[in-house]
Formats: C-alpha cells, sequence, structure tokens
C-alpha cells in the first residue's frame, strides 16, 4: 500500500467521524486545524498561465517562495501562492450537505478531494484580486457546487493542470524548463506529460 492510498484510508475516517459528529450532537468539529488532514490528500498541482509565464520571464526568482514584496506585492506574502480553487470552507459545506444521512464510501471522498480539493499555484497579482473581489476563502453566491473554478471565472484566472503531486517537484520541473529555454507553450505540453 502506498503512503497516498494510506492517507486516503485516515481522511475517510476522519471526514466519517466528523460526519457521524455533526449527525449525533449537531455540530461540525472546527477550529484548531481541524481541517488539515483533509489537506493530506489532493489532486495533483496545477499552475495559473500567468504565474507560468511570469516564472519563464523573470530568471531572478529561483524558488516558488520568493517574496512578492520585492515585486511590489504585499510584505510577507509569495510571488507563487498556493491556493485552494475550490476552497477549504466550501469544501466542508459541500460535504456536509452531500453525505448529510450517510457517510460517504472511500471511493466517493477519494473522487471528490481528486477533484475539488486541488492546489494551484497563482501570480500574487491575481492572488489579490481574488482577495479584491471577496473570494479568498469563499466562492461566488451564485456557483454551482460542482464548478471547482468559479472564483477564477470570476476574476479571469486560467488553470493549468499539471501531473505533479505538489509545489516542489513542479518547480523542480520548471526549473529545469526554463534551464533548458524551453518556450512557455511548449511547457505546458511537458507539464502534462507523464
Amino acid at each position: 500500500m502506498t503512503a497516498r492510498e494510506k492517507r486516503l484510508i485516515v481522511v475517510h475516517r476522519f471526514i466519517c467521524a466528523l460526519l457521524d459528529i455533526q449527525r449525533e450532537r449537531g455540530f461540525w468539529a472546527t477550529g484548531s486545524k481541524t481541517r488539515d488532514s483533509i489537506k493530506w490528500f489532493y489532486g495533483d498541482v496545477m499552475i495559473s498561465e500567468r504565474a507560468l509565464r511570469e516564472w519563464f520571464k523573470r530568471p531572478e526568482i529561483i524558488r516558488y517562495q520568493h517574496p512578492a514584496s520585492s515585486m511590489g506585492g504585499r510584505k510577507g506574502s509569495r510571488a507563487f501562492v498556493a491556493d485552494h480553487p475550490f476552497p477549504t470552507k466550501e469544501l466542508q459545506n459541500l460535504v456536509l450537505s452531500r453525505y448529510r444521512r450517510t457517510n460517504p464510501t472511500l471511493k466517493q471522498i477519494e473522487e471528490l478531494l481528486r477533484t475539488h480539493n486541488r492546489i494551484c499555484y497563482v501570480w500574487f497579482e491575481e492572488d489579490e484580486r481574488l482577495r479584491a473581489a471577496g473570494y479568498n476563502s469563499r466562492n461566488p453566491d451564485s456557483a454551482d457546487p460542482d464548478d471547482v473554478f468559479a472564483r477564477y471565472k470570476e476574476v479571469e484566472i486560467h488553470a493549468l493542470g499539471t501531473r505533479f503531486p505538489d509545489g516542489k517537484y513542479l518547480f523542480k520541473c520548471l526549473s529545469e524548463l526554463r534551464h533548458d529555454h524551453v518556450s512557455v507553450a511548449r511547457a505546458k505540453e511537458k507539464l502534462n506529460a507523464s
């Protein structure tokens, strides 16, 4: 059994326990980082088209934790912000509404988290647009609960899928591609290649 499969089993049991408590006691446990274990399992990371272009345009940026303040961004923020296109709070609400009466199967949780619990690296200015629009941690009121990218559509962020399980591997690949003078268009192809 892989580490990823083990994490999925733990996350599934954790979500079922939270749902059982909700049904039995009438509350959903929050605070003290209770939802963090849900973040252990997510689909492959993404990167916005803008973030990808900025990476290739700015060779002075050698790591994705580069401070945004050096480019006019907020002090303490990063140039590449790890954002959940579908906010964690919205995911919690979706789980509560979908599985109010019966606990989900392992397969249902795997599918839900693979599609709705992803990380997308956005350029700091895109993150600022999300904040300014009031979508830092919520979807637009009119959003369909299955529209993972509702916030992004509202502020025109275009997410690109990748084959990487986390940012470390994504940016390692991007560093190699930039070093090899690969075009942004070719980099997009390489990010999805197995």
